[in-house]
């Protein structure tokens, strides 16, 4: 059975258990619950990196990278593709590394935000805060161009700003003292708009595995 490392988080619903939830494929897995922070768990020696999500194929064949997984995932089903084959496709992926971006960039203002206030790094929080908002003002400017059928570009927005979402109170609480500001929802109406209608999909609302404490 293929192994699926990853980090459940109370209240949030990963990218990767969506795509999962979308193709009904939670009972082809075996769930390990591995924090990233730690390096006693067996993840180091299955991904160099330490990241989640990590795929163990059944001949242990690793797969990491959010995007190289949920491409992988996608063959595995036979509803619509979420990287359905056409002209689309190259527009699909550039969303998608986008979104994939944006949420990797509010990890790190995440991280930040945990160390103590005499230790903050304000060029290093404007650095990534600045990469986060005009990710989110692209996304504003195109949104009206996405196709009304589910993409994995699509799928993947909604999850980082799911992300934004429930991490914003404590970023916001550190963040706000040196970029003012920190609402994501702002001046960005359309985005908002396509996220409420999207959130609410029961893809988006069903976490695959018990959570773990959070990291």
């Amino acid at each position: 059975m293929v192994r699926l490392r990853y980090t459940p988080i109370a209240g949030y619903v990963h990218t990767i258990e969506a795509v999962i939830n979308y193709g009904g494929l939670v009972d082809r897995f075996s769930l390990a619950a591995n924090d990233p922070f730690h390096t006693d768990n067996g993840l180091p020696e299955a991904n160099p990196l330490s990241t989640v999500p990590t795929l163990e194929l059944a001949d242990g064949t690793p797969l990491y990278g959010g995007p190289v997984i949920y491409e992988y995932l996608d063959g595995l089903h036979a509803k619509p593709k979420l990287f359905p084959a056409g002209d689309r496709l190259l527009t699909i992926r550039r969303q998608l590394l986008l979104a994939d971006a944006i949420f990797d960039h509010y990890v790190r203002l995440v991280v930040e935000a945990r160390e103590p206030a005499e230790s903050l790094r304000q060029p290093y929080l404007e650095r990534f805060f600045g990469k986060v908002v005009r990710g989110l003002d692209a996304f504003e400017a195109e949104v009206d161009r996405f196709p009304a059928a589910l993409d994995i570009a699509q799928l993947r927005l909604v999850g980082a700003l799911a992300f934004i979402e429930e991490r914003l109170p404590a970023v916001s609480a550190t963040v706000n003292n040196l970029i003012p500001a920190h609402r994501w929802r702002d001046g960005r109406p359309r985005l908002v708009a396509r996220y409420e209608r999207r959130e609410k999909d029961p893809i988006f609302t069903t976490n695959i595995a018990p959570t773990l404490k959070r990291p």
